[in-house]
């Protein structure tokens, strides 16, 4: 038996901002209290919504000091074991590099450069025939 679930865990969220619980439809009610005990809950959780709506569009967003992105950076780098890894998100998503001086290009530049060479060395060797 297949059922059908016409909402989503999410859409709870948008119920509680725009109904309260005697105004949903018999279906949202069933869907409500598969995830909440009673209208009780139903109703200290659209208040909880609500302040916490209220507080984060009143409260001014944290801003860091500038320099605290480079004192936290400067201390992952001495926490570092070894010199020689390469994480993966550094290779080309290093915002305070150029594009030529971020690790993936170097790299890439370097690989192709090893293969063009490569390429020559071996064309330019006499054929042998065995």
């Amino acid at each position: 038996m297949k059922s059908n679930h016409k909402y989503d865990p999410e859409d709870i969220e948008s119920l509680m901002l725009h109904k309260q619980f005697h105004e949903l439809y018999p279906e949202e009610k069933e869907f409500v209290l598969r995830h909440l005990d009673n209208e009780e809950e139903y109703n200290s959780m659209r208040n909880t919504l609500f302040e916490i709506k209220e507080i984060s569009s009143n409260r001014d967003l944290l801003s860091p000091d500038a320099g605290l992105k480079k004192e936290l950076l400067r201390a992952f780098q001495g926490e570092r074991k070894s010199p020689f890894i390469i994480w993966l998100n550094s290779l080309f998503a290093a915002p305070d590099r150029s594009f030529f001086g971020q690790r993936g290009v170097q790299l890439s530049f370097s690989l192709a450069v090893i293969a063009i060479v490569g390429i020559f060395i071996f064309n330019s060797q006499p054929k042998k025939l065995w």
